[in-house]
């Protein structure tokens, strides 16, 4: 006999003698008993507790009929379900497969019949979860198109129509106008071009930070910062701008050139409404105490919950959960949010004009998604001619929380 792999099962049936006979043949097959409910909000609190990789269901439980079970379980963690029942009926299967349960068995099953329904069940419920992450992918995307169509109607029509004005200018008054007026006209078009390539940037940068796969591995924030540092030395001379930074940084887990983003994002728009010279601070801590009032963006809707069910290349929620994080932030002194703005800060496509926050607000979009797919989140706090703080988290390498505490 082949060795069957450690799968955990939850086995929900009421009749004992049945429970009994099914627990022994998933021993003797190889499997995992992770435990035995007798109801139906058992099951379902077991599912929660225990996170089984199979629960077996009967139809016919107590409390809720294991159809009803079944549909609580996928809405609150979804998992492959097998149904348990004494007959056969056209009805009973359309019932479960709309349900989203991924086999049945009749009983009293064989130890042969119960490992193929495992197997099947298993091997369904991995489609199942690739489907619901394509198809969330895809209104998320659309979500994106829909917004993206409205702002190119409104934005890039906005920055061509002063190109094709001074262009047109240009052309028609080429021989009255002064070498100073040209020069002016063509530097606006020049800038207003460049605008419209930012754009453009921004766009791409959004898409790939939804679409790629990248490794996530211990980070040296030092040195991300000063590579940030450098590439931002001619914007912090312009404004004459004074960044203040900590000296010590953690390891994190991270994607350098993603993490780099991050921070030019909070940085460079810390200089530029941070005053007339901007004072800049960027720091850490380990413990949120300090970070009260903080608006966190809500993150994107089952973004974990599909993702750690597909194997991405992104760490599942749960091995996220009971990690040490670093909250990173980025602090100005400039005229701050009001409260009732700070909701939109993250959202694709919102500016933010009551705050005088020029752009096309993708920028802090592009920042929560990244810092989301590496298992993080963004947060700001913000006082009305106080100054604002962005905030982002991400987990700590193995260990780093025992050398920092």
């Amino acid at each position: 006999m082949v060795e069957a792999p450690k799968v955990r099962v939850l086995v929900a049936e009421d009749d004992f003698l049945v429970a009994r006979m099914i627990c022994s043949l998933l021993k003797e097959r190889g499997y995992v008993v992770a435990g035995e409910a007798h109801n139906g909000l058992e099951a379902i609190e077991m599912t929660q507790t225990l996170r089984p990789d199979v629960v077996l269901m009967d139809v016919a439980i107590p409390d809720m009929d294991g159809i009803e079970a079944s549909i609580a379980i996928q809405r609150i963690c979804p998992t492959p379900i097998i149904i348990l029942t004494a007959y056969e009926a056209l009805s009973l299967v359309e019932r479960a497969a709309a349900a989203g349960i991924a086999a049945y068995l009749v009983k009293p099953p064989n130890a042969r019949q119960l490992e193929r329904a495992i197997i099947i069940a298993r091997a369904r419920f991995g489609d199942l979860m690739e489907m619901r992450r394509l198809n969330h992918q895809l209104r998320l995307i659309n979500a994106d198109l829909e917004r993206f169509s409205r702002t190119v109607a409104h934005d890039l029509r906005h920055l061509l129509s002063p190109i094709m004005g001074y262009a047109e200018v240009l052309y028609m008054d080429y021989d009255t106008i002064s070498p100073e007026e040209a020069r002016k006209d063509l530097l606006t078009i020049v800038q207003v071009a460049k605008d419209m390539n930012n754009l453009i940037d921004e766009l791409l940068a959004l898409a790939r930070a939804r679409q790629e796969h990248v490794e996530v591995v211990p980070l040296d924030m030092a040195a991300v910062l000063n590579d940030v540092l450098r590439r931002m030395d001619y914007a912090i001379r312009e404004r004459q701008a004074q960044v203040v930074m900590l000296s010590d940084w953690p390891v994190c887990l991270g994607h350098a050139s993603w993490v780099t983003e991050v921070w030019l994002n909070y940085l460079s728009n810390a200089i530029k409404y941070g005053g007339e010279t901007p004072t800049v601070e960027l720091g850490w801590t380990l413990s949120s105490e300090s970070l009260a009032d903080v608006y966190w963006s809500p993150p994107e809707e089952d973004e974990w919950r599909i993702v750690s069910q597909t194997g991405a290349l992104f760490p599942p929620k749960s091995a996220l959960e009971g990690r040490a994080v670093a909250y990173f932030w980025v602090r100005d002194r400039g005229s701050g949010i009001a409260a009732d703005k700070l909701p939109n800060v993250f959202n694709a496509f919102t500016q933010l004009h009551q705050v005088k926050l020029r752009g096309h607000g993708l920028g802090l979009s592009i920042v929560k998604r990244i810092v989301e797919r590496l298992g993080g989140r963004v947060g700001v706090k913000s006082t009305v001619e106080a100054g604002s703080t962005f905030i982002f988290t991400l987990p700590l390498a193995e260990g780093e929380e025992r050398v920092l505490l």
